[in-house]
This record gives structure tokens, sequence and C-alpha cells, in this order.
């Protein structure tokens, strides 16, 4: 098995490291994802997020230096550094990032790409980073490999659903273990994987940061990529940060900084 995090990305789809940060340090960052969430479950989104423990508006909030204890987290040497080793990026950019609780007896987040909802041809990386202990049975689910497939695959030549295919490309799911406020996963952008219910007694509160090479540049419509799956999220990260840019424009702004691998 693959020790070294580039191998684990390519052989699976996904890696992790644990321990990157101690539990003090991310006290600041726990405290400030927890004001944020509290104005996401204001008002009439209430009745969504009791329902279903998850709101779309999460993955909807603006990456920016004004969230003093996320920005730094997400732009410090550690994460960058550790993005840069399983990639082999020597310049990178955080694109976007989310902010996703679960409440206890929540139900499960459907199989995904993340790839789908990124306004670039770029290759991604996602970094999710539990800011709460999280149980294996209440964590990510994936199918291993998957990355491998072909970027428009998305169901079976024969008209087959998505659950065939991920069924029938012959690796392993597997379930990732027990994380404590510290650890971090990190998966590539075509891995199919999908968010298991929170089968805890307490919210499963975790970011979910988007990284790119420094040479990403905008598509609205990535090749390959079935255009409606993920359009609508993909629409707004375009509004959100690069509604100036033209198509072919380098990915670059105020909060997307250039960070080198050191």
């Amino acid at each position: 098995m693959p020790t070294d995090l580039a191998s684990q990305l390519a052989a699976f789809g996904h890696a992790r490291r644990d321990g990157l940060w101690t539990a003090a340090s991310l006290q600041g960052v726990q405290q400030e994802a927890l004001a944020l969430w509290q104005k996401l479950s204001e008002g009439p989104r209430l009745e969504q997020l009791a329902r279903t423990g998850a709101d779309p508006h999460g993955c909807e909030l603006r990456l920016s230096p004004r969230h003093q204890a996320i920005w730094a987290l997400l732009t410090g040497g550690n994460l960058p550094r550790l993005v840069a080793e399983a990639t082999g990026w020597r310049g990178l950019r955080p694109l976007h990032f989310g902010l996703l609780c679960k409440q206890p007896g929540a139900s499960m987040t459907g199989w995904h790409r993340d790839k789908d909802v990124i306004p670039s041809d770029a290759p991604i990386l996602t970094c999710w980073i539990p800011l709460t202990s999280v149980r294996a049975n209440s964590g990510l689910h994936y199918a291993e490999g998957t990355a491998r497939l072909e970027a428009k695959q998305g169901s079976l030549a024969d008209g087959s659903p998505l659950e065939a295919l991920l069924l029938r490309h012959g690796m392993p799911f597997v379930s990732t273990a027990d994380f404590q406020p510290g650890d971090v996963d990190l998966h590539d952008g075509q891995v199919w994987h999908c968010g298991l219910p929170n089968r805890m007694a307490h919210p499963r509160l975790a970011l979910a940061a988007c990284y790119v090479p420094a040479s990403a540049r905008l598509n609205p419509n990535p090749a390959g990529f079935d255009p409606p799956r993920g359009a609508a999220l993909r629409h707004r990260i375009r509004e959100l940060y690069f509604a100036q840019l033209q198509p072919g424009d380098l990915l670059v702004g105020d909060a997307h900084p250039l960070l080198e691998a050191s």
C-alpha cells in the first residue's frame, strides 16, 4: 500500500494527514466557523437545517481575509505545504471554501465530484478539515480509484445510472477512519464520494477548501464534465470571484493569493 501522500492520491483519489495542527491552534477557527454557521442557520433556513442537517449556502461563502482565522489556516504554511506535497504543484492558489455542518440524524450527502462545481479545466484538490471529532460511520465515503475514470463518466454507456458505474468500476468503497480536530483529508476533484449520515450525538462541523495550480484558468463549462451537474454552484462561484474575468483568464484575485511551495 502506498505510504506517501502523492502515491495515495494517485492510487485511491484521496489521502489524509493526521495531527497537522494541534487542537489548541484550531480554537480561533472553530469559533469563527461556529459564528458563521449561526448566521447561516437563522431565519427561513432553520426548517431546512432541521430537516436535512445541511444548507447549500454553506458552500456559497466568499473566501476572504475578513474571516481572519479561517484565512490564516487556508493560506498559512502548513496546509499549502501539504497540498504541494500531495500534488507536486510548485505554485498554487486557494480557490474557494465551504462550511459544512450536519446535525445529529442528518441524512447522507449524495455522490458527487467536487470538480463538477469548479469553473476551470485545471486539476483541483479539496482539503476536508474536521472541526469536531468525527466517527468513521459519520465521515466521508469514497469510490476509490474513480478519479482515474474519464471526466465525462457519470453513467455507463448503456444508460445505466451512476450507482451502477460505481458498483462496476472495480475498486473498493472505503469510509474514512475516525477524525479529530487537527486532522485533514485530501481528495482529488474527480473522485466520486459522498458524506455519510451523521450518526453522532453532536453536529459534524468541517471546512472544505479547494486549491488549484497557479496556472488555472477560467472555463465556465469544463471539458469532459456534464454541464448540468453542479452548474448552479459553478455559476455562483464564478459570480463570487470572477465576474470580471473572461474564459481563458488566469484565476487571480484578492481571494486567490499565489502560494509558493517551500
